[in-house]
């Protein structure tokens, strides 16, 4: 009797392990507890899981692991690697595990690409699982990573190839059905010896005095039977061929000599009888011999091949067409030996030759050719307003990318930036204030409300840890108290975070869609349309004049991305924006463009 499957330990478990050996790794406390049980006659010889389903107690099982544990230990350095891995999937159930998870085809090929890896692993100089995991920690020390396996079905956009057998049961938009000439493999029908399941042996007459060999009617009975057989299973097979396609099927096939082929075919569709004869069935030597001949008997035939239609004509709706198509040899001129020298000698010299070929002109015409959209493969067709503003103003002195110095650098590629541990970047100190300003009351009168908000932020996993750490709820509380804090305290209506998209035509006629996100437009209260821009920019540490030094250049850094902002809410809103602002947080300064 089955037992039902034992579940893994729970956290007062894995916490009385712990204690048997406190501030050690938790492998000897492990240890610690297996020596406090009775010993075990278990057997590592056996599945692992099949072994654990028999012990009902945790400690047991853990004892059990332990004792696998060790035999695995020493099968590792005994055992090929990729033997070693696929025998321990197959005894811990891993395989079947994984697949049960979400996304577990993908994770059953992930397994399969691991098996694969250490395959190819051991065809170099290197042998062992811990050089394997050596291996592997160096890949992800130098921010490699084992690529995820790839896992195709019959629905992706890709090429396949299969054999007929294989494609049974699956579709495809366009099939090719390819050597359709290939001859039928009846070497079956042609031993001496036939043995049937039905009508029983049979074999050649062998006279061994007169020295004759006589086919008996048995063998020759048996024979016919599977050679019929054999051509029922072809007709089964071209059927599942045929039936593959849903909307075009292409059967392609080569022949020697293809108007003695076509000649034949016609003698073999003149018969009065729906169906093809039987004996042209039954003497066919590949698939174009029952495609061929039935297709010489439709009326579409008489205007694509007249010469080979059959007399006998049976009308269907089918809509195919036969091409025929002959390999082309060309006839090179003979030249005399003097000028074929010479002309080698001359390409050898990368000298002219003197000669045209009749494509010249064609060939010019096209490496000439010069795209007239030129302009139009200068810039993206869709755009969003930071890198619309970059093509349009002048470089910046002061911007980060012009200031940027090559620096130190190692050998290895870089961790993934979810397992460095740095400071946020100016963007990322950007995006965490405007998430705050998003939210923000206008109406907050203490810093400690604005703080307030930042910690709900970060309970709703709005924040990052880091990110709300980084927040100025000073600079914040400062705008708010500002004159266009004031104002904002003050509007009708207010609008933050507008995404929009529109159509901008460029000097050149090219249309672009241009997507961005202005931080806040108000209405005031005489019905004018106010936009602000929040910048984080350093100002005071950058700029040893402070402001008035900073003002010129923020104005010029910003100006185009405000003129955009302004242009398209006027063009999507129909009104006009009367006044356009830029709020620096690093010390509280407002500049009007």
């Amino acid at each position: 009797m089955l037992r039902s499957p034992i579940v893994g330990l729970r956290e007062h478990e894995l916490a009385e392990i712990r204690l048997q050996a406190v501030g050690q790794p938790f492998f000897e406390a492990v240890k610690s507890m297996i020596a406090t049980l009775p010993a075990l006659d278990a057997s590592t010889e056996s599945s692992f899981l099949v072994e654990k389903a028999h012990h009902e107690d945790w400690k047991r099982r853990l004892h059990l692991f332990y004792v696998h544990l060790q035999s695995w230990r020493v099968r590792a350095r005994h055992t090929s690697l990729a033997t070693f891995i696929w025998e321990l999937f197959e005894e811990t159930g891993y395989d079947a595990y994984v697949g049960g998870l979400s996304g577990g085809k993908q994770r059953q090929a992930n397994v399969q690409a691991l098996y694969d890896k250490a395959k190819t692993f051991e065809k170099t100089s290197f042998r062992g699982i811990f050089r394997f995991l050596r291996f592997v920690d160096r890949m992800e020390e130098q921010g490699d990573d084992l690529e995820s396996a790839r896992t195709l079905s019959e629905k992706e956009d890709v090429v396949t190839i299969l054999s007929i057998h294989k494609s049974k049961g699956l579709e495809f938009p366009v099939v090719f059905v390819v050597d359709m000439m290939k001859n039928f493999n009846l070497s079956d029908s042609r031993r001496s010896i036939q043995i049937h399941q039905s009508l029983g042996f049979g074999s050649s007459y062998f006279d061994t005095k007169r020295r004759i060999k006589r086919k008996t009617l048995p063998e020759l009975a048996i024979k016919e039977a599977q050679k019929r057989e054999q051509m029922s299973e072809e007709l089964r097979i071209l059927y599942v061929a045929l039936t593959r396609a849903k909307e075009k099927l292409f059967l392609i096939g080569s022949s020697k000599g293809v108007e003695n082929s076509l000649a034949g075919y016609k003698l073999y569709a003149e018969s009065d009888q729906a169906l093809l004869p039987v004996h042209v069935r039954s003497n066919a030597k590949h698939f174009y011999d029952f495609i061929i001949p039935a297709l010489l008997r439709h009326p579409k035939m008489e205007n694509e091949h007249p010469d080979y239609v059959a007399y006998s004509r049976y009308p269907h709706d089918a809509t195919f067409t036969l091409n025929v198509i002959e390999e082309q040899r060309r006839e090179h001129e003979q030249l005399e030996a003097e000028a074929i020298e010479e002309t080698l000698q001359q390409m050898k010299q990368l000298k002219p030759i003197g000669e045209k070929s009749e494509y010249y002109d064609f060939i010019s015409e096209r490496l000439r050719f010069d795209y007239p959209y030129k302009q139009a493969t200068d810039s993206f067709a869709k755009q969003s307003v930071s890198e619309l503003k970059q093509t349009l103003q002048e470089e910046d002195p002061y911007s980060q990318h012009t200031m940027k110095c090559n620096s130190f650098t190692t050998s290895n590629a870089r961790r993934p930036k979810f397992m460095q541990q740095q400071k946020l970047s100016g963007a990322e100190i950007g995006t965490a204030t405007h998430t705050v300003m998003q939210h923000v009351s206008f109406a907050e009168t203490h810093e400690d409300e604005i703080s307030s908000l930042t910690n709900t932020l970060k309970e709703k996993e709005l924040l990052t840890v880091q990110e709300a750490e980084v927040v100025d709820t000073t600079a914040v509380l400062k705008f708010i108290q500002s004159d266009l804090g004031t104002r904002i305290q003050q509007a009708t209506e207010i609008h933050r975070e507008i995404a929009f998209s529109y159509i901008r035509k460029t000097e050149e006629e090219n249309a672009v869609l241009v997507q961005g996100m202005a931080d806040l437009v108000f209405v005031d209260y005489a019905g004018n349309n106010i936009l602000i821009d929040y910048k984080t920019d350093q100002i005071t540490s950058r700029f040893t004049n402070g402001f008035d030094e900073a003002e010129s250049v923020m104005r010029k850094r910003y100006e185009q991305q405000l003129r955009l902002y302004k242009e398209a809410l006027e063009q999507i809103w129909n009104e006009e924006i009367t006044e356009s602002w830029l709020y620096f947080f690093d010390g509280g300064h407002a500049l009007k463009l």
